[in-house]
């Protein structure tokens, strides 16, 4: 079974998904405090400036011009903005550089001389112009730099809340990811070892009650059911098998026995002999399938030792070539040395026994067979079985791995139609990939097993 790709990892999506909603968060949160601060920043300035226009009102209303003229000249050496012009815009007392505007609010330039562009930019003038009772004007005006100053602290600190928000949600992101993937991991491992033929493999449950925990239990519910129900399947068939053989070894006996009396009887004997051939092929058939049974039943694998695929194959290569040559086919060999598999021998024999004698036998006359093993370039050792015959449609050659499924083209020579299946099961057991592809012409079966 395939392991899932990083990049599609349901963990990282976590992770991504946390960091992203974190780094919303903070960025709406910043927006408002900082909406919020701005707004109250240049409430309080505009509060201190109307209140000090309002005084300086007052106070002309109260005491004359000359009053507050000599006011603003005060106020002037204390810092801040002040100006009072007459109804024509002519200076009666304050900064001249403060430029005559309407009643109301207004802001202006920082009227700095030979300062930088910076500067400038840092600095603008909050005024609030007020028309008194004779149609002259006061200005009182404030430096907004404070307020620029609060807009770099907020920014400043966005900045640094940010990366912090990222490393922070990434890392918990990351961690809580982490902690889902151990929790599936569990489930992952048990899934691949029922797909791999386990059926015994269960899901270690944890103490939490939590809803993996409740998962898991019903997965190992579930498995528990599906081994049930397998092993009765199992039992059933294996039950039949054995029930079936004894009577028809039984009456194989007998017809043993009865064609023996009557030798000198030919058409009798000739009858006798042809029921004999057809309970043998039925007798090799359960016996295959009693083999294919025991193979799933995946028991054979914890036998598995160190095999020399290399010497194995070419025994069994060597020992078909006269078999081929008597039946005018010939059978060429090209095996590496030094391969290995981790495997039971007598199984892979029979793999290899199967696909040559299927090459030699659904071949025509004058075919030529290739009985091959080498290295892949990850380093799996592979085997194949190629030929120039006829081949299988490729629609069919998922189906001819099944038991009991023959071609119309294969029907009239011999056989159970369990060769295939055999092989399949035996390349599962050993987690080899089996394909049946196009030889043009003809066919190749190649077995990909795991490096030892």
């Amino acid at each position: 079974m395939r392991n899932t790709d990083w990049r599609n990892s349901f963990w990282l999506r976590v992770a991504f998904a946390q960091t992203l909603v974190s780094l919303l968060l903070a960025t709406l949160l910043f927006i408002g405090l900082y909406a919020g601060s701005s707004h109250f920043a240049r409430h309080q300035l505009r509060e201190e400036i109307a209140t000090e226009s309002m005084a300086l009102a007052a106070e002309a209303l109260g005491q004359g011009r000359s009053a507050i003229e000599q006011d603003i000249q005060l106020r002037l050496v204390h810092g801040g903005w002040y100006a009072m012009r007459d109804s024509q815009g002519g200076l009666l007392a304050g900064d001249a550089r403060i430029t005559p505007v309407p009643a109301g609010w207004h802001e202006q330039a920082m009227p700095f001389d030979g300062r930088s562009e910076r500067e400038r930019a840092e600095h603008g003038l909050l005024i609030l112009s007020t028309m008194l009772t004779d149609g002259s004007h006061l200005f009182v005006g404030r430096d907004t730099h404070s307020i620029h100053e609060l807009h770099e602290l907020f920014s400043r600190l966005f900045g640094w809340t940010l990366l912090a928000t990222l490393l922070l949600a990434t890392l918990g992101g990351l961690l809580l990811g982490r902690i889902v993937q151990r929790r599936t991991q569990a489930l992952r491992e048990t899934t691949q070892a029922v797909g791999a033929g386990d059926l015994t493999r269960r899901v270690q449950r944890g103490t939490r009650r939590d809803e993996f925990d409740n998962i898991e239990a019903n997965l190992n519910d579930m498995l528990d059911r599906v081994g049930h129900l397998m092993g009765r399947l199992r039992e059933v068939s294996l039950d039949i098998a054995h029930d079936l053989r004894t009577p028809m070894s039984r009456l194989r006996q007998r017809l043993e026995a009865a064609r023996a009396t009557c030798a000198d009887a030919e058409p009798m004997a000739i009858t006798l002999d042809a029921a004999i051939a057809d309970l043998d092929a039925q007798l090799a058939t359960f016996a295959a399938l009693l083999r294919i049974a025991r193979i799933e039943d995946g028991s054979a694998r914890g036998h598995f030792q160190r095999e020399s695929l290399s010497a194995l194959t070419q025994r069994i290569a060597e020992i078909y070539v006269p078999v081929a040559d008597d039946s005018r086919r010939t059978i060429a060999i090209r095996i590496d040395a030094e391969v290995d598999v981790l495997g039971d021998r007598d199984l892979l024999t029979q793999l290899l026994v199967n696909l040559v004698e299927n090459a030699i036998q659904h071949t025509p006359q004058s075919s030529h067979i290739l009985v091959a093993l080498s290295r892949a370039d990850d380093g799996s050792p592979t085997l194949r079985i190629e030929d120039n015959g006829e081949g299988i449609p490729v629609e069919q050659r998922e189906r001819v791995l099944l038991p009991r499924v023959r071609l119309d083209s294969s029907r009239g020579k011999g056989g159970s139609g369990l060769g295939l299946a055999l092989v399949k099961a035996v390349a599962d057991l050993h987690g080899a990939v089996l394909r049946l592809e196009d030889a043009q012409p003809g066919l190749r079966v190649s077995v990909r097993f795991v490096p030892a």
